[in-house]
């Protein structure tokens, strides 16, 4: 089956137009143009592939079903590229000078060929739809403040910078292929085991928890881990959210010391209240005793009984 005239056509819906991402042709050279009426438009919207020779193409045009883009061809043959159920655009061939060039039998041909590349397309499609999502998970990871790790077989398999800057190392490289354990303090290795272990035989274990870390000058940081489970290389592996929870502690720390001492008020002022209530009371006793006699010799004298007052 003769190529000299071909081209591979992808359909923008929102545009309505074809770009053309290979395309050979003695006559013409197209990157883009517009779906319109075209043969090519034609094919996608009818779902069909068709073999049209001058004569049927000049009927077509003149029945207002097509509209002529580029130099006319004496034969065309076109079939829709399809991706699972969806159109995506078209293959064609054509001749400028030979109607009698293609036949059915070429069309069931190019049918089968419309099949290989759309396999291929489809394939590339998946490779760069795949490449633009890990690009883009990756930078939100690299941007991410909080650390995040993959750990498999014990080892870090995968580090952010967060993580890195967080140990004290320049780069997360150092990192990769290390125990990941040599970083817990010894007091919490025991308990990083056992989660690790219940996680991943897909036992119930809460998937946040404190810890400690220490860094590579011997620095001990407080961190919150977040553990899930994923598939990395084709086998389970634990993704770790790290975060630094240094200022959190000091905080809590702060808020446990103002409680202390606020207690500690609480109490001192209990005390000088019960201080206060004892000295009314023997203040109030003592100014009692003299008031008594006071009045009483008051009553006397008001009553004459000591003779007159002068």
């Amino acid at each position: 089956m003769d190529t000299s005239n071909f081209y591979i056509a992808l359909y923008d819906r929102e545009t309505d137009t074809f770009s053309i991402p290979y395309h050979i042709d003695r006559k013409d050279k197209f990157t883009t143009f517009p779906a319109g009426k075209s043969l090519t438009k034609y094919v996608i919207t009818n779902d069909k592939p068709l073999l049209v020779r001058n004569k049927d193409i000049e009927e077509m045009t003149r029945k207002g079903l097509i509209e002529r883009v580029g130099t006319p061809s004496k034969v065309w043959m076109g079939v829709p590229l399809k991706v699972g159920d969806k159109i995506i655009g078209a293959v064609a061939v054509q001749s400028y000078t030979d109607e009698t060039l293609y036949s059915e039998n070429d069309l069931e041909i190019f049918k089968f060929v419309s099949d290989q590349i759309a396999l291929a397309i489809e394939k590339k499609m998946a490779e760069e739809a795949l490449v633009e999502s890990e690009e883009k998970y990756r930078t939100l990871v690299e941007q991410a403040t909080d650390g995040v790790i993959i750990v498999q077989d014990g080892v870090f398999k995968f580090v952010n910078t967060a993580t890195a800057k967080l140990l004290g190392l320049d780069t997360p490289d150092e990192l990769i292929g290390k125990q990941f354990i040599d970083f817990i303090t010894p007091e919490f290795r025991e308990k990083v085991v056992e989660r690790h272990r219940m996680t991943m035989a897909g036992k119930g274990t809460p998937s946040i928890y404190e810890i400690a870390i220490t860094d590579v000058v011997g620095h001990t940081i407080p961190i919150e881990l977040n553990v899930g489970i994923i598939k990395y290389n084709e086998r389970p592996a634990a993704i770790i959210l790290v975060r630094d929870i240094s200022e959190r502690k000091k905080a809590e720390e702060e808020l446990k010391k103002a409680f202390a001492e606020l207690e500690h008020a609480h109490r001192e002022l209990k005390k000088l209240d019960t201080a206060k209530t004892e000295f009314l009371n023997i203040t109030s006793h003592e100014l009692r005793s003299p008031l008594t006699s006071i009045l009483g010799y008051a009553e006397i004298l008001s009553e004459g009984l000591v003779g007159p007052v002068t």
